[in-house]
């Protein structure tokens, strides 16, 4: 099919997703330019009363090996993992090194509060970054009798 009958599938589920107040966690992978040499990091989206919640796989981690960039608009989350192992026997050295990374760049609802810095948690535990976004407060809608003369 056409390039440019998805992109316009993927604008109007971005609008209707708006307009139903509904959290927007893109997968287009088309928008992205993710590195080739990263494996994608699944990833399970839900969302509370007052924030939205991310679960992201990385399992093998060290946690400061982990690196988690905000921008007004989307989470990127980027993780190494570096294995390097040395054997010696009679005389001869082995060297070997492995490498994983993992990568996964999310796109926020627009109702995601990224000002609030000190309101986002991220916690890493057991393989799984879980990523707390509050969302932005909105006023409370209170109704005002209006008297009919």
């Amino acid at each position: 099919m056409d390039r440019n009958f998805w992109e316009d599938m993927r604008r109007m589920r971005r609008g209707m997703n708006q307009y139903f107040s509904y959290p927007d966690f893109s997968e287009d992978e088309d928008e992205i330019d993710e590195p080739s040499d990263y494996r994608k990091a699944w990833a399970e989206f839900s969302e509370t009363e007052n924030s939205f919640v991310m679960n992201i796989e990385i399992p093998g981690v060290n946690k400061e090996d982990i690196k988690v960039n905000l921008t007004s608009n989307a989470v990127e989350i980027r993780a190494e993992k570096k294995t390097e192992k040395k054997e010696e026997s009679e005389g001869v050295i082995n060297y070997a090194r492995g490498y994983a990374g993992f990568y996964r760049m999310i796109s926020l609802p627009a109702r995601a509060d990224v000002e609030s810095i000190r309101d986002i948690r991220a916690i890493y535990k057991n393989g799984i970054l879980k990523l707390e976004i509050p969302k932005k407060k909105t006023a409370k809608k209170e109704g005002k009798e209006i008297m009919i003369n």
